[in-house]
């Protein structure tokens, strides 16, 4: 399906009413470029603060989403933190690790080690102290905020 593409700013009163109309207006679909961004937010400014109908109401849920997607992937938020296993699993893999190794590394057992990478036993201050220093990394990194 083609979508209608315009030079001039839409209005609300010009907006049509049903969800197949919206569709026509501007397809709701996973946004690749800012060019799309900007469409799909022009459209979504537009219906923000109206009385909106059923499929309006549908329709800026689904461009929402979808703008949120692209904002999330092509600005991604420095201050999201990546869950404490997923780094220390990343950390193993690209320095060929094992569960067993770390287990040694932490002075556990090797059970305790695959818990810990699956994310089913959190990290101890001892754990982080020697991850920290084998990987020469800091410990504000482990620390939650």
């Amino acid at each position: 399906m083609k979508t209608t593409r315009r030079k001039k700013k839409w209005s609300f009163a010009e907006l049509p009413k049903e969800y197949a109309g919206l569709c026509q207006l501007l397809l709701p679909r996973p946004i690749r470029s800012a060019a799309e961004s900007g469409e799909a937010y022009e459209v979504a400014s537009v219906m923000a603060g109206h009385r909106l109908t059923k499929d309006q109401e549908d329709y800026l849920e689904a461009l929402s989403t979808f703008i949120e997607q692209y904002e999330d992937k092509a600005h991604p938020d420095p201050k999201k933190k990546i869950p404490n296993h997923e780094m220390l699993r990343h950390l193993c893999e690209e320095n060929g690790m094992s569960g067993a190794a770390l287990g040694r590394l932490l002075e556990i057992d090797r059970t305790l080690a695959t818990r810990i990478l699956r994310g089913e036993r959190n990290l101890t201050v001892p754990h982080i102290q020697k991850i920290c220093k084998r990987f020469k990394l800091s410990a504000e990194r482990f620390i939650n905020r």
